[in-house]
């Protein structure tokens, strides 16, 4: 998983008016051999999780990596409807999905994502 430059293990919104709408983008690679899973959940054991779904949407939320392909562009969005300040809070996770253990296949890896935006 990459981040912008400078991005230290996450993603920096900057300082948006309330109502501008800003987008960030990270990169997954498969580098192993075999095919993998992705999903992308909000930290549901934070409390501030809920107003956190209402200001940020992922594009797209899941998907598969297959192996030595090219690499996959992950779009995350915010925007809100008042003022707020979100100063590297790993609210955000990355599950890497192994598909071919059990019937909905098994999370190997959750890679929290630290999002910011003043």
């Amino acid at each position: 998983m990459s981040f912008p430059k400078g991005a230290d293990g996450g993603l920096d919104f900057g300082v948006l008016k309330v109502f501008d709408e800003a987008k960030q983008t990270c990169s997954l690679k498969n580098k192993g051999r075999y095919e993998i899973g992705f999903k992308f959940e909000f930290d549901h054991s934070d409390p501030r999780m809920k107003e956190a779904m209402e200001l940020f949407k992922v594009d797209p939320p899941t998907g598969q990596l297959f192996p030595n392909d090219k690499q996959s562009t992950v779009h995350v969005i915010f925007k809100s409807k008042r003022e707020c300040n979100i100063k590297d809070l790993p609210l955000l996770k990355c599950q890497v999905i192994e598909p071919h253990l059990g019937s909905q296949g098994g999370i190997i890896a959750n890679i929290p994502v630290k999002l910011s935006a003043r």
